[in-house]
């Protein structure tokens, strides 16, 4: 099986190639459940983002990705 290695914030990751067709396919990523990515990409998101009032997300897989976010802003303006 074909696989791409991705690295986000330290974290590694390799992702399979899922066929869409005979001539195509895209690696696949489900940030759900992966913990140690979240909490890896969450502050650092959190210093992209900067000071602001509200994140919103239309999807749900990367709402806790949002909520970590979040926490890493409220920490950061607490102290």
């Amino acid at each position: 099986m074909k696989t791409y290695n991705m690295t986000l914030c330290n974290v590694d990751r390799t992702l399979p190639f899922i066929p869409i067709s005979e001539d195509m396919a895209f690696a696949s990523f489900v940030v759900l459940g992966d913990t140690e990515l979240v909490s890896a990409c969450a502050p650092e998101l959190a210093r992209k983002i900067g000071n602001v009032d509200a994140i919103v997300t239309a999807e749900a897989k990367v709402s806790h990705l949002h909520m970590r976010s979040a926490d890493s802003l409220v920490s950061k303006n607490l102290s």
